[in-house]
């Protein structure tokens, strides 16, 4: 995880989820195109990304909160979408809040 305050000079830590949370994503396949969007109902940033839990499994996405200072997640990753068809996998979503309050999310399949 990165951040910056300038966009200039960064500061980078390893998050592996795999070892913050081997319960359910020890034998994690990848995960990647992390996103991050302010929450204003949880006063967080929120990390939405792709998860292949196994080599061979399907992708999800997934979101978790960052913690106050951006160097992991505060809470377990949770499903944030997975597409209907079982044999149709999605990645690299992006979230966008909308002038009326809504959210709007696209990705790829």
């Amino acid at each position: 995880m990165m951040k910056s305050r300038d966009l200039i000079h960064w500061s980078h830590t390893v998050f592996r989820i795999s070892q913050a949370f081997p319960k359910k994503f020890g034998d994690l396949g990848c995960d990647w195109t992390p996103q991050t969007i302010y929450a204003p109902e949880a006063e967080k940033l929120m990390v939405h990304l792709t998860i292949r839990q196994t080599g061979t499994g399907k992708t999800r996405l997934y979101y978790a909160y960052a913690n106050d200072n951006f160097t992991g997640f505060s809470t377990y990753p949770q499903l944030l979408f997975e597409y209907p068809d079982p044999d149709v996998q999605v990645l690299d979503a992006d979230i966008m809040p909308m002038t009326d309050g809504r959210y709007c999310m696209t990705y790829c399949a």
